[in-house]
């Protein structure tokens, strides 16, 4: 979105406001007929342009400057540097005139010769840089400035591709003050501004800063537009429960905790869209480098689905952020997307830097320029640094000052009153934002003692006052040195004054705070029911990351105290959470030191129950063998009597892995054992399992009649259970066989009631399975667009979880439709990327799958021998008849066909249309008279390939099943060629 149409755009065709603070921070005089109006707006902003700008936007020296005005070049030396009085009209128009400045445009030119003295922030905080009306001089970033412009306007070189801009640097760089400009910006033109900031400590809320940003934002809202800016957000009572009293009370937790976590994502979306202005909005956030995984989860949502009105500037220090870390990949995937575009903000110029420096001194007489030259040396080109060593310079001394920030901070702090020295390190151990509430309360000092230190520390710069009850530190970097001044004991007896003053305040104070606190105190006990409750805020809040790390500094806190017991059901919360998010492999780790401290214990019960959750989770993370030494482990403990358990769950559970490992008898005795024992003690759970587990035998053997029938039973136990995954599996499987048998009908039936399911899961393991499976099914109806899209939605999902049992099946669908597609290369990649899966899983079902495309792409591209290698091992095992290899057998016939081998591919294809028809698998019967005719046609019997050819393309019809008809009517084609080629002249 660009600026408002009217006036607003310079001569230049830039697109900038003419007269927004932007163009005259950025060194560009106002043209003639806006000068007027640009003086008036930076006096309004809290900026100028001084006459330097004026002169260096003409491409002017000073001496050439005072060659074309007749004057001297120390008289326009004296001028810029503010050193002498306002110009007289008889100086001021023939500068006016060298300079191009016309008659209404002589104010301006005239504020610029002679600036008033701005205040100097001696430092300050992202929220209060971001806010604030006086600011540090913004030079030496033109082309930042530019780029600020383009974002907002949508220009330039990526236009419209990247709502998220970010700008990244070293700590003091001036990232923030660079917001402020796009703030300032922003608001010229018409958008709605948000701003946010994270800081590096404890008790941060998992989705600060967005969380920040919007609860600012609506506390500025007057009550009479609150409404409007929330209309349809009622799921945004779950981050802002203060909201309540307007949204409506929290919603019932009727749904799947990621379908909760979704639905507060698109309420946040909602509101952004709500509060727009008539640009858009644009959301601000600062240091993002210390934003949680949570909030970095809720940013890539907005950034993936951002409308044209909503744009993101974000800052970060890139000295703080490593590749592999949350924000890294972040920015890598965003990258990948063109979603973002990130500039890196160096040190200032030399120039730049002692014009800053000179900028923020124009009324001091600093004694000569050789402080101000040394000021400039020492710091580097660094804004933050300048700022420091020109309040410095404003208190009348550079002595004692040291080169790095952190001395001039322990200098500053060494100039207060000691009751304000000790309340700034309060305050330090408080955190970013220090209520004067806390501080009174933790302070041990008479109310006027604290009042006149918090009065000294902010007449020094060091602390802000914010609001009317509340402070904060003038910048990130004091708060740090002044904590690291304090002494281990000092610390931990101020952290727990803190954790005291907080948990007696009448607000609501995070849990996460008072863990922290607490931890940092030594107060364990108190730690320790805090971080359980900030977990359990956190996974109540769907923060993911920010629930696993509470759960796992408790363990820690738990275990180092000697209360292994106590931990047990932390381990169990943790699994819970590991699990939800498809992290298998993590979940089972979580448990097994559970599991080995119940053995311990004698706890048998409960340990048969641990026991057969680890042993699901290994068949879900593709380890079956390592599932079943668990699971045989404890039932031979049963069998000899050393324990006494319900052992239904574990019987089921060796049912599932057997099943997964391939042992089909193993499974169908532990099924039948489980169904026993949970009959007779009324394991509705275990008998569902178990059932399922045969359903799925029938399906692998080609019994698709009973794998239908035994599906009914499942589902309706599995409903009066609740068990959402075994639901979800048994209505994903029923959609698939009856695919296999051409009930197109009851197939869609069955995959749209599995994705209702679906909807309620937050596991993206079992959701990309059948989000994948529903593709499949649409392509096989011929709805090529949508099933891209599902199977597209399946792969990035799948992606999200770590790898699992899961993990092959939606790449294998991809590269079904790509191959479909005409595109052989990237099937090619798809599928050796889910057999590497496969075979690292050990699943002998997800190789067949990808090995039977994969060997077609071999015949195409003429290495059928490769393609007959590649499949003959994955033939029946002794004594079976799978399903899975009816599948292969055209395949392998082909393959053996265009190897010269036409007996052998005889006897394969029969074999395949023997299983396909007894089993009334007619979407492998189609493939297999395809390949019957191609064979009949290589013998020279034109009259069978076209009994074959006609019964296939019937049969494709009828289903209808659109991409099989084409493969049968383009042989179709060649057989009539070859008729013709063959009748006599």
């Amino acid at each position: 979105m660009g600026p408002p149409r009217g006036g607003h755009r310079d001569g230049s065709g830039s697109g900038v406001d003419a007269r927004s603070p932007l163009v005259l921070s950025s060194g560009q005089p106002p043209p003639d007929s806006s000068a007027g109006a640009a003086g008036r707006s930076s006096d309004a902003h809290g900026t100028r342009a001084p006459l330097r700008q004026y002169r260096q936007a003409a491409g002017l020296t000073q001496e050439g400057l005072a060659e074309r005005a007749g004057l001297s070049a120390r008289g326009i030396q004296n001028l810029e540097r503010g050193a002498s009085r306002a110009p007289r009209p008889d100086t001021l128009d023939p500068l006016a005139a060298a300079l191009g400045v016309a008659a209404q445009g002589r104010a301006a030119l005239l504020s610029a010769a002679h600036p008033r003295a701005a205040d100097l922030p001696a430092g300050a905080d992202h929220a209060t840089m971001l806010r604030a009306s006086t600011l540090v001089p913004l030079l030496g970033r033109r082309p930042e400035l530019a780029l600020v412009a383009e974002f907002l306007e949508g220009t330039g070189e990526q236009a419209g591709a990247a709502p998220l801009l970010l700008l990244t640097g070293e700590p003091g760089i001036g990232k923030t003050r660079l917001l402020q400009a796009a703030v300032q910006q922003a608001i010229a033109w018409g958008w709605c501004v948000l701003v946010g900031g994270c800081h590096r400590r404890g008790g941060q809320e998992p989705f600060a800063p967005l969380l920040d940003a919007l609860a600012g934002h609506l506390q500025a809202v007057r009550p009479a537009s609150l409404r409007a800016s929330l209309m349809g957000c009622g799921w945004l009572v779950r981050l802002l429960p203060e909201l309540a009293a307007d949204l409506g009370p929290v919603p019932a937790a009727v749904l799947a905790p990621e379908q909760e976590r979704r639905l507060v994502f698109a309420a946040v979306a909602r509101l952004l869209a709500n509060v727009a202005g008539s640009a858009g909005t644009l959301l601000v956030l600062d240091d993002l480098q210390w934003a949680g995984a949570d909030a970095l989860d809720l940013l890539a949502t907005l950034v993936h689905g951002a409308p044209a009105s909503l744009r993101v500037v974000g800052a970060y220090r890139d000295t703080e952020v490593r590749a592999a870390d949350p924000l890294g990949l972040l920015v890598a995937d965003l990258a990948q997307a063109r979603l973002v575009r990130q500039h890196t903000l160096g040190p200032l110029a030399p120039a730049d830097a002692a014009a800053l420096l000179d900028d923020l001194l124009i009324d001091v007489d600093v004694g000569g320029r050789g402080r101000a030259e040394d000021a400039v040396r020492r710091a580097g080109g660094t804004p933050f640094f300048l700022v420091s060593y020109a309040q410095a310079l404003r208190q009348g001394s550079m002595e004692g000052v040291p080169w790095d920030l952190a001395q001039g901070v322990r200098q500053r702090v060494a100039l207060l009153p000691e009751a304000a020295r000790q309340l700034l390190g309060a305050a330090a151990i408080v955190g970013r934002h220090v209520p004067r509430a806390v501080l009174m309360a933790m302070a041990g000092q008479q109310v006027d003692d604290v009042l006149a230190g918090l009065e000294a520390a902010c007449r020094a710069r060091l602390l802000v006052e914010e609001g009317e009850d509340g402070y904060v530190f003038a910048h990130d970097v004091i708060r740090e040195v002044v904590e690291a001044e304090l002494g281990a004991a000092r610390r931990g007896m101020l952290h727990g004054r803190v954790a005291e003053a907080l948990e007696g305040t009448a607000s609501v104070v995070p849990p996460e705070v008072l863990a922290y606190h607490f931890g940092r105190a030594g107060a364990q006990d108190k730690a320790v029911e805090y971080l359980e409750r900030a977990g359990d805020h956190a996974w109540g809040q769907r923060a993911h990351g920010a629930a696993e790390g509470h759960y796992r500094a408790l363990l820690e806190c738990l275990e180092r105290g000697g209360h292994a017991h106590t931990a047990l059901a932390v381990r169990e919360k943790l699994s819970e959470v590991l699990y939800q998010t498809g992290r298998y492999a993590a979940a089972c780790q979580a448990l097994e030191p559970a599991a080995e401290a119940l053995r311990a214990a004698g706890e048998w019960e409960r340990l048969a129950e641990v026991t057969a959750r680890i042993g699901w989770l290994h068949s879900l993370a593709g380890t079956p063998h390592e599932g079943l030494a668990h699971i045989r482990s404890m039932l031979t403990q049963l069998e000899r009597g050393d324990a006494i358990a319900p052992a239904a769950a574990l019987y089921a559970a060796l049912g599932q892995l057997a099943l997964a490992a391939g042992e089909y008898a193993l499974s169908e005795v532990a099924n039948q054992r489980a169904a026993e024992l949970a009959r007779s003690c009324g394991d509705t759970l275990s008998h569902v399992r178990a059932a399922y587990n045969r359903l799925c035998i029938c399906q692998l053997l080609g019994r698709l009649g009973a794998a239908l029938a035994l599906g009914q039973e499942v589902v309706s136990l599995a409903e009066d259970v609740g068990h959402l995954n075994t639901l979800l599996a048994v209505l994903r499987d029923l959609a698939y066989i009856h695919a296999l048998r051409d009930a197109f009908g009851p197939s869609r039936e069955y995959i749209e009631r599995a994705s209702l399911v679906a909807g309620q899961m937050q596991d993206p393991g079992p959701v990309a399975y059948a989000t994948a499976e529903r593709g499949w099914i649409l392509f096989l109806c011929g709805e090529r667009v949508a099933a891209r899209a599902e199977i597209d939605t399946a792969v990035a999902l799948s992606r999200q979880a770590q790898r699992s049992w899961y993990s092959p099946y939606p790449l294998i669908f991809l590269a079904r439709l790509l191959l479909a597609e005409g595109d052989r290369v990237g099937a090619t990649a798809t599928l050796q990327e889910g057999l590497d899966l496969a075979k690292q899983n050990g699943d002998l079902q997800a190789l067949r799958w990808a090995s039977g495309p994969m060997a077609e792409i071999e015949i195409l591209e003429g290495r059928p021998e490769m393609a007959g290698t590649r499949l003959l091992p994955l033939l029946d095992r002794a004594d079976l008849e799978e399903c899975d290899v009816t599948m292969l057998l055209p395949v392998l016939a082909w393959a053996l066909l265009e190897q010269g081998q036409v007996d052998p591919a005889v006897r394969a294809l029969e074999q395949a249309i023997v299983r396909a028809r007894s089993a009334d698998m007619r979407l492998v019967l189609v493939d297999a008279l395809r390949v019957q005719a191609m064979i009949a046609l290589r013998c020279g019997r034109q009259d069978n390939a076209a009994c074959s050819l006609e019964e296939g393309i019937a049969l494709a019809r009828g289903m209808p099943y659109p991409y099989a008809e084409g493969r049968l009517l383009e042989l179709y084609g060649r057989l009539h060629v070859r008729v013709r080629e063959l009748e006599p002249a």
